[in-house]
Order: C-alpha cells, then structure tokens, then sequence
C-alpha cells in the first residue's frame, strides 16, 4: 500500500520474535493517520496541524484547524509569556479550515500554547496544543580538537577542548572533566545533567467549564417486599463432662528417661540417654609419605653446560644428550602494571589560550578496559552544555602465519 495515495486511519504493528517476555513474543501497536493537506475533507471533529515542530526568535510559525462537521462556532485561546492571553472566535466548517500565523520572539522561549473548545450536537470538543520556541541560547557545544579513542595502558596524554554558545560564538565557561572505568556502569549509572530544566515551559493549560453538558445517568430498580419466616432452633442431648476437659490431644515429640518418668496433660514425653559418652571418632588411618627421588641418568662422557636465553621459568635446566642447559631470564625485560586506579583523574588542571581552547594533560591507568570520559561546561548566565566519550586502552597485538 503506497501511503502517497492513501489518506485515512491504518493499523501497524511491529513483532520482534527475538525479544520474548512472559512466554510471547514483544509487540508494538500504534494508529497512524495519513492525511493531505490540499485535501480540506476530514473525518475527525478537530484536527492541529503546524508547519515546522519548533521555531526560532524572529521565525514564523503556521498552524492549521480542521474540521469534519459542516460548520462550527471555535473559541481559541493564545498564551504566550509576557502577554496577555488572547480570545479569538472563528468560524470553521469542513470547506474552510482556520490559518492562523505568528511570529516567535525572545519572550516566547518555552513555548506558546494554544487552548480551543467548540460545541457541537450538545457535545463539548476541546484541545490544547504547544508551538515549541525551545531555549536554545542556553546550549553549549562542547568538541575536542585533541582525542584519542585507544590509548597504550600507562600512556601520557594532552587533550584540548573547545567550548562555544548555539550559534559558534566564544564563551567562558565553567568546565567539569572526569573518566572512570566504564564496567562501574553496570552497578550504577552515571551521567550529569545540564541546567537546561531550570529554565520554564509554558505549560499553560485552560479547563473549560461544562456544566450544561453534563451526561445524565439513571438507574433502574425494582423494589419486592420480601418477607422472611425464620426456621425453629433444634437442640439435643449432649454428654454431661462434669466440668472436666481433657485439654484435647495435641501433638510433640515422645522422650524417655531411664531415671525417671515426665508426664505431662496432653503429652507422654520419653526421654533417652545413653550411659556413657558417644565413642569418638575413629582418627583417619595414617598415610606413609614416601620422598621418591628419581635417579639421574647422565651420558657417559662430561656432562656440558651452556645458557639458552628466551621466556623459561627462572632457574629451569634441562638435559639434551650430553648438555645440561640452563635458561637465561632477563626480569628486566618484564614490565609490570601497577597502576589500576579506577578513576583515570578527576578535576585535572585546566589550561586556557587566547583562543579560548581549554587543555589538560593526564596519564591513563594500566588497566586493559574501557573509559567513560564525561565533560560539563556552564556560564554565568547558567548556558550548559554536555558531552560524553569512550575511550579503550588495549596493547597491540601482532600475530604472524608461520611459513
């Protein structure tokens, strides 16, 4: 079905037979409407349309209200902030839909909201929709001009980092630099949060009363005057006990007593207990241990000794015909890691030049893992800004076909 030609309400729904919860496989369901907007014929009461999802200061915004009734009487209400809310009363038929333009400016950051009611066969229709102007003259771009992704365990390095606002412009900031072994993730997550929620939205919203077009409910009964007769008790002969209870049977365990007996009401309890002490374990049979040196055989003639150098166990000596060789290890050819500090550096020292580049030098830990690497940067007027890279340190391997 091409969607070009389609106009209308579809059906979609997506299967992933991989992802399986609960013995059935995950599914997605969602209504999607296709529409076309040289088509003014609908078949819904109200349809919002808006030419572009946000809007700059200075740019324009174009939305749309249709209808699918013949014609209806709409009440619009505009909020924006730093102004007054603004009533608008419009007629809107399925032949004429309503057009509306504005354009945005500084004190519309956080949105205008759009609040319109309209009534129709004694039934009250009502919407509130949000044309975005986000604020974005608090963004900061945070890039690094100096970066490396893989880096050599123990390996020094300098990184340079530049700062700008939403349009390029150079700015000074505060900036907050940390890198730590990614694996701690997998306990807790860890991520900074700009300062962007701090600044409002416009969430203006408009409860339109209705009261005269309440629905009305009734509920039917019928009510029977039952009458009930109540059947005569019956008693019979019981027992006469004389006041005595037996305390009922209860359950426990039985013990007897060689000494004596323990009687209690309810319970016959036995107790036993041996005369003499439970004999001791039996100890573990003696194992012989027998040293065996094996004899050495050496060729007949002088024994040979000479070093051979390559990765042995230190002191490791083996006989080959008439040669004892011994293996010659160099320790200093070893390298030993000793620095597996989780936290890469936190709070390093920062440098600015001219241009405004922001630099740091750190030495990355031994480990052999992978790096989060987590940057903030803030001004006065509270612009945030964040960025968040991943770094491996691995050593190189080399591997080589033998001929």
């Amino acid at each position: 079905m091409q969607s070009s030609r389609f106009f209308g309400w579809l059906f979609e729904e997506r299967r992933r037979s991989k992802l399986v919860k609960y013995g059935e496989a995950v599914k997605a369901e969602k209504f999607v409407r296709f529409s076309n907007k040289s088509d003014n014929k609908i078949d819904e009461p109200v349809i919002f349309t808006v030419d572009k999802k946000s809007a700059e200061p200075g740019e324009k915004l174009a939305y749309t209200l249709q209808t699918g009734f013949d014609k209806i009487w709409m009440i619009q209400n505009l909020s924006r902030t730093g102004k007054n809310r603004t009533a608008q009363y419009n007629a809107v038929s399925a032949d004429k839909a309503f057009n509306n333009i504005l354009t945005a400016t500084e004190e519309d950051r956080g949105g205008i909201n759009l609040n319109y009611v309209f009534v129709k066969n004694n039934r009250v229709y009502s919407g509130t929709d949000n044309l975005n102007v986000p604020w974005s003259n608090k963004d900061l771009n945070i890039s690094y001009s100096t970066f490396r992704d893989k880096l050599l365990p123990g390996a020094e390095e300098k990184w340079t980092m530049k700062i700008a606002g939403s349009k390029g412009e150079k700015l000074a900031s505060e900036i907050l630099v940390n890198m730590y072994d990614a694996s701690l993730d997998q306990f807790k997550d860890h991520s900074w949060n700009t300062l962007k929620s701090i600044w409002p939205n416009n969430n203006s919203y408009i409860q339109w009363t209705q009261n005269n077009f309440q629905s009305v409910q009734s509920d039917e009964r019928n009510n029977f005057n039952n009458s009930y007769q109540s059947a005569p008790e019956k008693s019979y002969d019981l027992l006469a006990d004389y006041g005595w209870n037996d305390g009922g049977y209860g359950g426990g365990r039985m013990y007897r007593n060689k000494n004596a007996s323990m009687r209690s009401v309810g319970n016959v309890r036995e107790e036993m207990m041996a005369d003499a002490a439970a004999p001791a374990m039996p100890a573990p049979p003696e194992i012989n241990q027998v040293k065996f040196t094996p004899s050495k055989v050496v060729a007949d003639g002088e024994a040979k000794q000479e070093e051979k150098e390559g990765y042995f166990t230190q002191g490791e000596m083996y006989v080959y015909g008439d040669t004892i060789r011994r293996a010659k290890v160099d320790n200093n050819e070893v390298q030993i890691r000793k620095n597996f500090n989780e936290t890469a550096f936190f709070f390093p020292a920062l440098t600015t030049d001219a241009d405004g580049n922001v630099s740091f030098n750190f030495t990355i830990p031994e480990a052999l893992t992978k790096w989060k690497l987590m940057t903030m940067a803030h001004t006065k007027e509270l612009a945030s800004g964040y960025n968040e890279q991943t770094v491996i340190t691995q050593k190189p391997l080399m591997v080589q076909p033998n001929a």
